[in-house]
């Protein structure tokens, strides 16, 4: 490793200690009374290129996670070494619906994914369009040579 390379940074889940890089964090709806601490969550590790310690230096901003509105918020963490080389690693804030959490009580999974759905069927629909049209332009060439 040399002066340029990236900051190693590692976002790791305080309830099941593992590295994770798609950490999703449930918090229940229309909670205002709660008072959430981000930190409480997960635990950053940093290290520039000497494998000095640098966790010190990240920073993250949670001020666009509203925490009474179901679905999903993105924060990324950042980190810079004494070089300015800079590390980002990001992970997912879900704010549960009470259909969510009633189905989490219930022994089921959630998935959030419904438009991953909606781009498959366009891809679907694209591939079959395609299709098509080279289907048509060969009967076409085929025809047009009689």
């Amino acid at each position: 490793m040399n002066k340029y390379s990236k900051p190693l940074l590692i976002i790791e889940d305080i309830e099941n200690p593992q590295v994770i890089y798609d950490l999703y964090v449930q918090v229940v709806e229309n909670d205002e009374d709660a008072n959430y601490v981000v930190d409480e969550w997960f635990n950053v590790f940093a290290k520039d290129f000497r494998g000095r310690d640098i966790s010190n230096r990240a920073v993250y901003d949670t001020s666009l996670v509203n925490y009474t509105k179901p679905g999903d918020y993105p924060v990324e963490v950042s980190v810079m070494d004494d070089n300015l080389n800079m590390s980002v690693v990001s992970f997912t804030i879900h704010v549960l619906t009470i259909k969510e959490i009633k189905r989490i009580e219930k022994g089921y999974s959630i998935s959030r994914k419904k438009g991953e759905k909606n781009i498959m069927l366009s891809n679907k629909l694209f591939y079959f369009t395609l299709g098509i049209f080279i289907f048509g332009i060969i009967i076409f060439t085929y025809f047009d040579t009689f």
